[in-house]
This record gives structure tokens, C-alpha cells and sequence, in this order.
């Protein structure tokens, strides 16, 4: 699962994604590489691969339900990589307000779903450090997606022909954050 998500990662990194300055600072790549490499790779990678690491029961009904979330996930945020390049034509800095796939409640569904996922994944392992992973992309992707959700309310004022960004919409968790 772990590496599906990483390969996943990669290739919409080279063939999807249109990153910015703004959007991955050199700052951000760091935190993002370290906390992955550090938290994901060592931390509970160490835990899983250790003998004494009890494997969930493969044909339990919870085990199946939190494969679906898992990969139901990691498909939703694939397909909101693709609805948020869309918005975005090639070699402009110019976007519209996303809509559908979970945006229409959360400024970055992208990263709602990558919760999503990592929750998924916590719940299947019911190791402490993937919680202590799940607890540290809740704290990053809400810090990223607070700046992004400002950033869209100021973009999109409502003036000058602008759309007006839906006020209901919160950054990254529904009705929460």
C-alpha cells in the first residue's frame, strides 16, 4: 500500500502536476521529504518489519473495508490532482474555483483524501507510528491548506469580474478545519 501510494506520488509528480514557487517552496519539499522519508520509511517501516509486528487478520470484514477507504482514497485524491491541473491552463497562472470531489466542502480535497488514506492505513496496521503519521499530515496539510484556502478567499473577492469563493467551504477536514 505504502509503496502504491509513493509510485502514485512520483508519477503525478512528473507527468501531472504544474508546481510553483508558491504551491512547493524549496522550504516545503524539505518538510515534505523528511517527514515521509523519516516518519513513513524508518519509523514505521521499522515497526512493520519487526517480529514481533502482528499482521491483521486478512479476511476480517474491518481489514477489507479499510483496504476500499485506502485505495476509494487514493483514487479521490488522484482524481482531484487531475480536476485541480485542469483548472490550470499550461503556462499561466490563472485557475477557477474547484468544484466537485469533495471541494465543494474543503478548499483542498486533495489533501482531505490523502487523510483519508493515511487513516485508512493507521487503522489497518494499528501501529502507534502510523497514528504518529496520520497525526503529522493532519498537522502539515492543515497548515498548507489553511494558507491555500486564505489564498483562494483573496483571490477570488467577488470584484472585478472575480467569482466570489464560497464561504461555507472550510480548508481541509468538512465542518471542522
Amino acid at each position: 500500500m505504502i509503496m502504491g501510494h509513493f509510485i502514485k506520488r512520483e508519477l503525478e509528480s512528473m507527468f501531472l502536476h504544474r508546481f510553483s514557487s508558491q504551491t512547493m517552496p524549496a522550504k516545503n519539499l524539505i518538510v515534505n521529504c523528511s517527514y515521509y522519508w523519516l516518519l513513513n520509511g524508518l519509523f514505521i517501516g521499522y515497526f512493520l518489519f519487526s517480529p514481533k509486528y502482528t499482521d491483521p487478520e486478512l479476511k476480517s470484514w474491518l481489514f477489507k473495508c479499510l483496504i476500499g477507504v485506502f485505495t476509494g482514497a487514493e483514487i479521490m485524491n488522484f482524481l482531484c490532482h487531475l480536476h485541480l491541473r485542469n483548472l490550470r491552463p499550461p503556462g499561466t497562472k490563472a485557475r477557477g474555483i474547484p468544484k466537485g470531489l469533495g471541494f465543494n466542502l474543503v478548499s483542498c480535497a486533495n489533501y482531505f483524501w490523502e487523510v483519508v488514506a493515511w487513516a485508512g492505513f493507521a487503522g489497518l496496521t494499528k501501529c502507534v507510528p502510523a497514528y504518529v503519521f496520520l497525526g503529522a499530515t493532519v498537522f502539515i496539510l492543515s497548515k498548507w491548506s489553511k494558507a491555500r484556502h486564505r489564498r483562494y478567499i483573496k483571490e477570488f473577492d467577488g470584484k472585478e469580474g472575480n467569482p466570489l469563493y464560497p464561504k461555507s467551504r472550510k480548508a481541509l477536514i468538512p465542518f471542522i478545519i
